[in-house]
């Protein structure tokens, strides 16, 4: 398996010159924002037991097995934590929807959205006049669910 390309990424970056030829680092994993104004092909391939990306022919990052399978459980994370916050309008309109139903299923666990659902479920005219009997009381909601492993 050694040298197999796993896929090509589009991953988004900003090349600035530093001096004589040399480049920014694409992945940054201190946590420093960087402006990101255009995108770019980067392959993901095995070399040995390292995970390594490749942009233009050069490795740019090389992990361990295990460090890139931690890295990418982070990002998946940060991921989903910007989509909760980019989608949050639509997960407060469905999360007021299921408790005027009374089904006590969370979509969320973030304790500020729960509360403005509270509200939409108990205020919005649409929701009031399409759903008159109000389960909205209910203390049951649960938050989004968390599997454990045993």
């Amino acid at each position: 398996m050694e040298g197999q390309a796993l896929g090509v990424v589009g991953i988004e970056s900003q090349e600035s010159v530093i001096g004589m030829g040399q480049r920014k680092p694409i992945a940054d994993l201190t946590g420093t924002i960087m402006s990101i104004p255009k995108t770019r092909q980067i392959t993901v391939s095995i070399d040995g037991l390292d995970v390594v990306l490749i942009d233009r022919n050069s490795a740019i990052l090389r992990l361990p097995w295990d460090a890139a399978i931690a890295l990418g459980q982070a990002m998946i994370y940060q991921g989903r934590q910007i989509e909760e916050s980019v989608k949050a309008d639509k997960i407060i309109q469905d999360q007021a929807f299921l408790m005027r139903m009374g089904i006590p299923l969370g979509l969320t666990s973030n304790p500020i959205m729960l509360r403005e659902s509270l509200k939409e479920a108990v205020w919005d005219s649409k929701l009031r006049r399409y759903i008159p009997t109000c389960g909205v009381g209910n203390n049951s909601i649960v938050g989004a669910p968390k599997l454990r492993k045993h």
